[in-house]
């Protein structure tokens, strides 16, 4: 059951959601009232959730004596779902790609001051959303600082290995700084090939808890998962100044490898 939640959960639904889909998987025509009495939750959030259900195509409604019942769709219905996802997302690209030339167009007649800006991110899926522009950066190339507790590291399994996955299929190397931990983990040498690991001195043990990438003109933080928010500044003078400043600490820290070779 664990493993359905986390499958349903990148495939974009939330916990409630989730706990509504899976008791009307189970129990095909059940009521409102049924799945009340099941979950535990409260009638005006099941409401919300079947209708987001709804919307998405997992769940259908039907009426009779005006009584409504619902059924959530199977797994042949969710892969059928996604191919016809997966081909509309193509056409779209590829639309994109021919649009392209227009958008630089357009791009050209901006004022020079709009240039620089901050953008902010509000919410899980926004700040999935600012790693995805991470994630599509010219250079291939990253200069990053983290903090143990951060993020991705409270976030679910499942995206966390589609983070790494998704780093190393668009080619993205890194010089990484880690916080000094006791239960620091050895990472992979394919880890630490692609993600170039060093630890900060041990007085930023606790001193922070954010995420920070830096990826061509743009510095991205990302707060603690609590806040669920995130801040891209772009700004191509105070981004390399910074990766400045992080290429000199990355010189001068501990390499992930030496552990490695002492453990």
């Amino acid at each position: 059951m664990d493993t359905i939640s986390a499958w349903l959960r990148s495939y974009g639904l939330n916990d409630t959601e989730i706990a509504v889909y899976l008791y009307l998987l189970a129990h095909p025509e059940a009521k409102v009232a049924d799945i009340q009495r099941h979950t535990s939750l409260v009638r005006t959030t099941i409401y919300y959730a079947l209708a987001q259900l709804k919307t998405d195509g997992l769940v259908s409604e039907s009426q009779q004596n005006n009584v409504k019942t619902y059924r959530a769709a199977d797994a042949t219905t969710l892969e059928h779902r996604l191919e016809t996802k997966i081909v509309t997302q193509q056409k779209k690209l590829q639309q994109l790609d021919d649009l392209r030339p227009l958008f630089e167009q357009i791009q050209k007649q901006r004022p020079k001051d709009t240039e620089s800006f901050v953008a902010r991110f509000e919410g899980t899926g926004p700040v999935k959303q600012a790693i995805e522009h991470a994630f599509r950066c010219e250079s291939k190339h990253w200069h990053v600082v983290a903090s143990r507790h951060n993020f991705l590291y409270h976030s679910s399994k499942a995206y966390q290995q589609y983070y790494l996955e998704e780093r190393k299929r668009r080619g993205i190397t890194a010089k990484t700084l880690w916080e000094p931990t006791d239960d620091l983990k050895i990472p992979s040498v394919q880890d630490i090939f692609w993600r170039n690991p060093r630890l900060l001195p041990r007085e930023f043990r606790g001193a922070f808890t954010s995420l920070v990438i830096l990826y061509d003109d743009t510095t991205l933080i990302i707060d603690p998962y609590e806040q669920r928010t995130a801040h891209a500044i772009h700004n191509k003078q105070s981004t390399q100044l910074l990766r400045m400043l992080l290429e000199s600490a990355w010189k001068s820290a501990t390499p992930i490898n030496n552990l490695v070779v002492s453990s």
